[in-house]
């Protein structure tokens, strides 16, 4: 009797990392999440502060964009993306910093981004000159580069 089972190249399902995209706008959110799993990356998404603060806390990445503004009409000096990089730090004090690359419609932030730049893994693309294979080099390279790894990373061996 012949097997019909279909066989799973377990290659093939392993990715280079997991990141979370944190973004409110849904195109943004679709056109992130394309690019980084077309270049096989495994995927995950928060759309608001809340839900970033519960998938930072209870999940590892090896990398993270985030969005500066996830709330319309925020005072620019309360934007939730300064929580959320406070989030990170506090939680990798004693490992090695998750890597963050801010993603945003507000380039004036990189100025105010230089007491951010002392965790040495913060990276800074505008949404007004967004270049695709610059952001998925750059994560690449950098996933690459801390080869941070824990249990359930979705890179497989």
């Amino acid at each position: 009797m012949e097997n019909n089972l279909t066989k799973v190249n377990t290659h093939e399902n392993k990715k280079k990392g997991k990141v979370l995209v944190i973004e409110d706008n849904p195109d943004w959110i679709d056109y992130l999440k394309k690019h980084l799993e077309k270049a096989g990356f495994f995927v995950l998404t928060a759309s608001n502060l809340t839900m970033a603060k519960q998938m930072i806390t209870s999940d590892r990445f090896h990398f993270i964009t985030i969005d500066m503004q996830l709330v319309k009409d925020t005072e620019r000096n309360k934007f939730e993306g300064w929580d959320i990089l406070a989030i990170v730090k506090y939680l990798n004090l004693e490992d090695t910093t998750t890597p963050c690359m801010v993603v945003t419609a507000h380039p004036e932030d990189y100025i105010e981004l230089s007491p951010v730049k002392q965790l040495k893994s913060m990276f800074f693309m505008s949404k007004k000159a967004f270049d695709k294979r610059q952001f998925v080099e750059t994560i690449e390279r950098v996933i690459a580069t801390k080869n941070i790894q824990f249990k359930d990373d979705q890179r497989g061996d």
